[in-house]
């Protein structure tokens, strides 16, 4: 509970001190105890310690609007609204692994690693990048619709500033698939670079929408983000259902379609919500474009050389 109320008054400091240590405990408890011989037991103990550590810190940055006991008071509204947004945690997740049962029931465990290779290297923007910045953008947006600022021009800014970062990245990943899956990998994942490089494109398309779930929740539309879940989710699973049976460069180019899907039911969701248009996207997007094609020109000469190597 006190570690929630911290990131809801952002205070982000304080936080980071509770995780470090909570971190550092961790780690030379797992490793000192497994110099001890405790073997798999010391993971155990270590994971025990940090535990313990992320309490004593959690008390010792109490707030005074932290509860002392638990309590019931507006139990039905928390109770409603973590349900409702636990539900859609869940279809989040089962979303994203829907491509890989799929794949695994259709075509072989063989295409599903290397659906998986290509896929895990795409969504390492989304695991380092965006959700570092997710983590913060939630209780940013929250505090101004709390205080009753339209969150029109942040999400603008923020929209401007993740696709300034995404773009060249994923462009990047595009062009350099081949020698990054190779080097990473090995040459018998060779076969991934065809697939990374159309999720590449899905990639490119998500990331304009990929905050718009915490903008439902921060504004207390919790159950337009579940059904917006559910739609999109949906929309996935059935598009690499129906790509299945071609291959598995379909399955990925039904991800670039759910990508498009997503993005035009999630923007007309979101003007209506802020008042955000198509001209409003673009007019904080075009940089971002610039940004990309100046990366394109920076890579010449890393394509030259890859070529030449590989």
């Amino acid at each position: 509970m006190t570690t929630a109320l911290l990131i809801r008054d952002m205070k982000f400091e304080k936080i980071y001190v509770i995780r470090t240590f909570t971190a550092i405990v961790h780690a030379l408890t797992a490793i000192g105890l497994a110099m001890q011989g405790f073997a798999y037991l010391s993971l155990a103990w270590a994971a025990t310690a940090g535990i313990l550590t992320t309490i004593i810190f959690t008390n010792l940055y109490k707030t005074q609007n932290s509860p002392r006991i638990p309590g019931f008071k507006d139990v039905r509204h928390v109770f409603g609204f973590g349900v409702t947004a636990g539900a859609a945690s869940i279809i989040r997740e089962v979303g994203n692994g829907a491509p890989d049962i799929v794949i695994g029931k259709v075509i072989g465990l063989e295409s599903v690693g290397i659906y998986s290779r290509a896929i895990g290297l795409v969504k390492l923007f989304d695991n380092i990048i965006l959700e570092a910045i997710r983590s913060v953008l939630f209780p940013h947006f929250s505090r101004l619709s709390r205080d009753g600022i339209n969150l029109k021009e942040s999400y603008k800014k923020t929209l401007g500033y993740t696709s300034v970062l995404a773009w060249p990245f994923y462009l990047t990943l595009y062009f350099l698939a081949f020698p990054i899956i190779r080097t990473l990998f090995g040459d018998q994942w060779d076969n991934a670079v065809p697939i990374l490089k159309i999720l590449c494109l899905y990639a490119s398309i998500s990331v304009l929408f990929y905050f718009n779930f915490q903008i439902f929740v921060a504004i207390g539309k919790v159950k337009l983000n579940l059904w917006c879940q559910i739609f999109y989710q949906l929309t996935i699973t059935t598009a690499v259902i129906i790509a299945s049976g071609s291959g598995l460069a379909n399955i990925a180019w039904a991800m670039v379609i759910s990508g498009i899907l997503g993005f035009i039911i999630n923007h007309q969701l979101i003007k209506k919500q802020l008042g955000i248009n198509i001209f409003d996207v673009f007019k904080v997007t075009w940089k971002s474009g610039l940004v990309t094609l100046t990366t394109l020109a920076l890579l010449y000469p890393s394509l030259i050389y890859t070529e030449a190597v590989f």
